[in-house]
């Protein structure tokens, strides 16, 4: 091959080389854009101009959103977390990986969040206390077990017959008028219970979209080295 038709090929090489490297870096950079500022979203029940989320699911009632719970992950090194102590207090820690750190985790003793704390905690002294109530109960069970239960259409506490329901953190109750005596004492912290949502700790769940664009970034890396390859070779022609 002439010394003539080298160069030319190696300036039409490096024209086509530097054209794709260019759009390569493009790519590369809106990549990496969007990797570094996907947006991560805690969200709290009481913030109006939030997603709203629903109290059994983890998706944001907004369309095409999906909602991640993390009030009871671990949180890193150095950062805060909430418990309930012996004497039934709340309480919190700083995260350092030590042996309480550890058993407060493996018991679910451990909240993101000071919100939510108040809320488990509020909840164990009703579930206790009613439990307890249902225990002390020397009548013969002589009907069906009852739960207690909020009746929307009406809007209040009610009481209902537990065939084939087993209610989630309220005990049975062994007759009517037990559990009727129950509503009566527990009447305002019931209602509180029954109708107020968890006020769990959401974060927006970008898990696909991030393994997706890394997935990206990685073939883009790939093309680059490749081109960087093809250079030193033309520049060793």
């Amino acid at each position: 091959m002439k010394i003539e038709d080298i160069s030319c090929k190696l300036v039409l090489d490096t024209e086509e080389f530097d054209k794709k490297l260019k759009e390569i870096e493009m790519r590369f950079d809106k990549i990496k854009t969007d990797l570094d500022y996907i947006d991560t979203m805690y969200i709290k029940r009481d913030k109006p101009n939030k997603y709203k989320i629903r109290v059994n699911g983890i998706w944001g009632e907004k369309k095409g959103v999906k909602m991640k719970n993390i009030t009871f992950e671990r949180q890193e090194i150095g950062k805060k977390y909430w418990y309930i102590d012996t004497w039934g207090t709340l309480d919190y820690s700083i995260e350092n990986g030590r042996i309480p750190d550890d058993e407060r985790f493996t018991t679910g003793n451990y909240y993101a969040t000071q919100e939510y704390a108040e809320y488990k905690s509020r909840v164990s002294k009703l579930q206790n206390n009613l439990e307890k109530f249902s225990a002390e109960d020397t009548e013969p069970q002589y009907d069906k077990l009852h739960y207690i239960c909020f009746n929307e259409l009406y809007g209040k506490v009610c009481h209902s017959e537990a065939r084939n329901i087993r209610p989630i953190g309220l005990p049975l109750f062994k007759n009517v008028e037990r559990a009727s005596q129950a509503i009566d004492k527990f009447r305002d912290e019931l209602t509180w219970y029954l109708t107020t949502e968890p006020p769990y700790l959401f974060e927006k769940d970008n898990s696909e979209k991030i393994a997706d664009i890394e997935v990206k970034l990685s073939l883009v890396k790939n093309e680059e080295k490749k081109l960087n390859d093809r250079l030193k070779e033309l520049e060793n022609e």
